[in-house]
């Protein structure tokens, strides 16, 4: 082999082995400051790279997963009143059942589209004994009482907090029915929720104890954070929270900004004078706009998604100093 020829050769393997190597020291380096600081990593949806979005079983994945601190869902209403969690309002393979215009009994043992996953076709639901003993009510829906398997269905929002908690893990919810407002032609599809509702949501998670130990009324409330699109939504909820936790309020609601360059960013500073949290997907947000919320007082997260992440973005808003990542993308975790 001359000495051109090995030079290059010399070259291609160098490429490589940055190419490949250094996200790794990058991940070994990062994951100790992660682990033992902010942000807080929150699973989108759960362990969605694995199972199907919002499901028990990516709930449980995320759970389990010692890389994530929590996991964010999305909560809608039935015609009866029972809170579920599920990212759109029509989740199953009849996309004209709508979950506000069902009561839970109708709508309980449907399976969940599998072409609603974020990321790819997930894996089978497989039930362990130790799942079943816990969640009976939710293995009697997926299987139908016995007579079915490899089935998704929806998931209650206190089977979602029974699962945070059974893992201590931080829950993040957000209020995703009526997000957009009143929309014409969906007024029973997608209806805006009453403050009344609004409060039932909050009850729900506050019942739920902490531990079987605790007496405090707030309940699980501790550990959960409340996102919205819909800035009406926030006032409310806060008021609510704040009977339970006055001291927290403002770190635990969040306004959710969907900041690019068609946004504003002077109305992101304008909420953070109003006193709101906000949680942005990731473009465009600055070190300024991070410093600027906890001057106030208040907290800041981004979400991501998959085409800016990666470590790059990550070493980004970690330096940046923002409060939690919301992702459904592990590899550049650990």
């Amino acid at each position: 082999m001359n000495k051109t020829r090995k030079i290059t050769v010399g070259l291609i393997a160098g490429s490589i082995a940055i190419t490949f190597i250094s996200p790794i020291i990058y991940r070994i380096v990062k994951a100790s400051a992660f682990r033992h600081g902010k942000p807080d990593i929150i699973a989108h949806r759960g362990l969605t790279k694995e199972f199907l979005d919002d499901t028990f079983e990516a709930f449980w994945g995320a759970g389990e997963n010692k890389v994530f601190d929590g996991a964010e869902t999305d909560v809608w209403r039935t015609l009866d009143g029972k809170f579920v969690v599920t990212h759109d309002g029509n989740p199953f393979y009849d996309k004209d059942i709508w979950i506000p215009e069902h009561t839970f009994d109708e709508i309980k043992f449907l399976p969940l589209d599998l072409k609603i996953a974020a990321y790819k076709i997930p894996a089978r639901p497989v039930w362990t004994e130790l799942q079943k003993a816990l969640f009976q009510n939710i293995y009697d829906r997926e299987t139908q009482e016995g007579t079915r398997e490899n089935v998704y269905v929806l998931c209650l929002l206190s089977e979602y907090i029974q699962t945070m908690k059974l893992f201590e893990k931080k829950a993040y919810v957000e209020i995703k029915q009526g997000s957009g407002g009143s929309v014409q032609g969906m007024e029973t599809k997608n209806p805006v929720l009453t403050n009344e509702q609004l409060e039932e949501i909050v009850t729900t998670i506050a019942d739920v104890e902490i531990s079987e130990s605790s007496d405090t009324a707030g309940g699980y409330l501790y550990y959960c954070n409340f996102i919205s699109f819909n800035k009406d939504y926030l006032p409310v909820v806060k008021n609510y929270v704040d009977s339970y936790y006055p001291h927290y309020v403002s770190e635990m609601v969040s306004y959710q900004v969907l900041l690019s360059p068609l946004a504003s960013i002077q109305e992101c500073y304008e909420l953070m004078d109003e006193g709101f949290s906000l949680d942005c997907m990731c473009v465009l947000v600055t070190a300024e706009m991070v410093a600027y919320s906890h001057s106030k007082g208040l907290k800041f997260a981004v979400w991501t998604f998959d085409v800016v992440d990666n470590s790059l973005t990550w070493s980004i808003y970690y330096d940046m100093g923002v409060d939690a990542i919301t992702t459904g993308n592990i590899l550049y975790i650990l």
